[in-house]
């Protein structure tokens, strides 16, 4: 694994973690040329929407963006509207075709994810940190500035997200800021299922979630239409599509990963490594002309508290494991 893809920050306030982030972006900007957009006014206006929502639900997350804007020098209002509109395809188009599973295992469910993105996006990260209020742990992965992708707290929460749309439905919370907030703050399923509802949300998304005993999927189909399915079976295959929609493409995968799930009957974590390096069926896709590439690979055990991670292909990649006891 490349060290450099995996942070850990020190123990700090979220206005020094938003400096160390902001000089991050600025080394980063230098290898990759990938920098703030300057945004329109429609944009801001949606943006200073968006912060009046972060303000009532988790304020702390502004003081970080602060501190990336003081860090970099961009006004703050550019490094805001970047921040809250990532992953819509007004700012940073996220074009990953992932997939995710919730295998039940002897100590709760794992959750397990393939991330596939384009390779030309150089700034994929995994970070560990911990709050600064309630000291609570988590790793993370990260492709768009403070938000993520998917990880695991020390209370034993573990979030995956796959896109279903980044066209932008409803004044509201990315799926990135969704995903941190809620690992900075959510101790349990419930508790991430009461924050998704408590807000208004910017796309469509899909997200598996799971405290141990327990693993739901929540589908965000913006604004505020939510819809929680319970995962009651030993296997669960999430895409890119939601429940219900049979001519998506993600579909037939999800529908052919789940029946090689079946047959295999993954019980732990060494078993699930194996299969994220599958390649029939397609679980490690090495990439096409209209499909990226796998970039990175996670699996968390809730009841454990423990993660493992991966970057590059995950059927030549080696994990590093994450203890978060």
């Amino acid at each position: 694994m490349s060290e450099d893809k995996y942070v850990e920050y020190p123990s700090t306030s979220y206005k020094e973690m938003g400096r160390i982030f902001g000089k991050e972006q600025i080394k980063l900007s230098k290898i990759t040329g990938w920098v703030f957009k300057i945004p329109s006014k429609d944009s801001i206006l949606i943006a200073y929407k968006i912060e009046a929502i972060l303000k009532e639900i988790f304020p702390e997350i502004l003081e970080e963006i602060k501190g990336i804007a003081e860090e970099t020098g961009y006004e703050y209002p550019v490094v805001l509207a970047n921040i809250v509109l990532c992953g819509s395809k007004e700012y940073l188009e996220l074009k990953e075709m992932c997939i995710s599973m919730a295998v039940r295992s002897e100590l709760g469910y794992i959750l397990a994810l393939n991330y596939e993105q384009w390779e030309e996006l150089k700034v994929f990260r995994y970070f560990f940190r911990r709050n600064p209020i309630s000291r609570l742990p988590s790793v993370s992965g990260t492709d768009c500035y403070i938000g993520a992708t998917d990880g695991m707290n020390g209370a034993g929460l573990a979030l995956t997200s796959l896109k279903v749309s980044d066209r932008i439905c409803g004044i509201g919370i990315s799926p990135q800021l969704l995903c941190r907030i809620a690992l900075d703050s959510c101790e349990s399923v419930d508790e991430f299922i009461d924050l998704a509802r408590k807000v208004s949300h910017l796309l469509q998304w899909n997200f598996l979630a799971s405290d141990g005993d327990r693993a739901v999927k929540v589908e965000v189909h913006g604004g505020r239409k939510l819809k929680v399915i319970e995962i009651n079976d030993d296997i669960f295959v999430a895409g890119n599509h939601f429940e219900g929609q049979i001519n998506s493409p993600s579909y037939k995968r999800v529908k052919e990963v789940y029946d090689f799930l079946k047959k295999r009957r993954p019980r732990n974590p060494e078993d699930l490594i194996d299969i994220l390096g599958t390649h029939e069926p397609e679980i490690c896709f090495h990439g096409s002309d209209n499909h990226p590439p796998v970039i990175s690979s996670s699996i968390y055990w809730p009841a454990k508290r423990r993660a493992w991670i991966a970057f590059g292909k995950p059927c030549g990649a080696s994990f590093r494991e994450i203890y978060m006891g």
